[in-house]
């Protein structure tokens, strides 16, 4: 029992590294969506960070705001807009019945994917803490 509690591993024994950044698009800052970290080897965590409305962001592993584990990721932006300003009351989505919600990505697509977003990010002691993207057309 004593080999495995110690191979499970707790956020305390990762090496975490608090990451904040910011994301702009075509020079403007993304406040809505996320920042995503895919790691490159397949032992690592995924760390997600919700863009604020200046664009700014925090990854988050485990806890609120507890960083990224050291490693090399990959990383991706999901931006999409609802067509309705606030979430449609029951009634409304009853009369709409099974039509599909279409949403509409703020950014293109290729900053979604992994393979083609083109962000990387290598986290490490020697990182600066802040992280950023600049999304064009």
């Amino acid at each position: 029992a004593m080999v495995f509690i110690a191979g499970c591993g707790s956020s305390s024994e990762l090496d975490m590294v608090p990451i904040r950044g910011e994301v702009t698009f075509n020079g403007q800052p993304l406040g809505e969506g996320s920042v995503i970290y895919m790691p490159v080897d397949a032992g690592g965590r995924q760390a997600t960070g919700k863009l604020q409305p200046d664009g700014s962001f925090q990854l988050t592993t485990r806890e609120a705001n507890d960083g990224a584990v050291a490693g090399e990721y990959k990383v991706v932006v999901h931006a999409v807009k609802a067509p309705w300003e606030e979430a449609p009351s029951r009634e409304e989505m009853e009369k709409r019945g099974r039509q599909p919600v279409v949403m509409t990505s703020l950014v293109p697509e290729r900053y979604a994917n992994p393979e083609t977003s083109g962000l990387r990010d290598n986290v490490d002691s020697s990182h600066s803490g802040f992280a950023k993207f600049e999304l064009t057309n």
